[in-house]
Formats: structure tokens, C-alpha cells, sequence
């Protein structure tokens, strides 16, 4: 795992290790959280 994704761990509470081995569904879910914490940063 390279920096950047390590970042992005970090910073979006995922664990993009699990994400890969993740079912679909959950996955709409993790990528809907991070789009949410996304949208929170930059409104700041």
C-alpha cells in the first residue's frame, strides 16, 4: 500500500483493504461516506 492510499485511510475512516474484499453493497455504502466526508472538507 502506497502513501496516498494510506492517506486516504486516514482521512475517510475506510479501510481500503477490507474495501477490496468488500461486497458491492457495501461498497456503494463506504464510497457514499466518503463522498460525504469529502463534500465536508471542502465546504469548510
Amino acid at each position: 500500500m502506497d502513501k496516498v492510499e494510506k492517506k486516504i485511510e486516514k482521512v475517510s475512516g475506510v479501510d481500503l483493504d477490507s474495501l477490496a474484499t468488500m461486497p458491492k453493497k457495501e461498497e456503494e455504502k463506504a464510497d457514499e461516506k466518503t463522498d460525504v466526508d469529502v463534500e465536508v472538507k471542502e465546504k469548510k
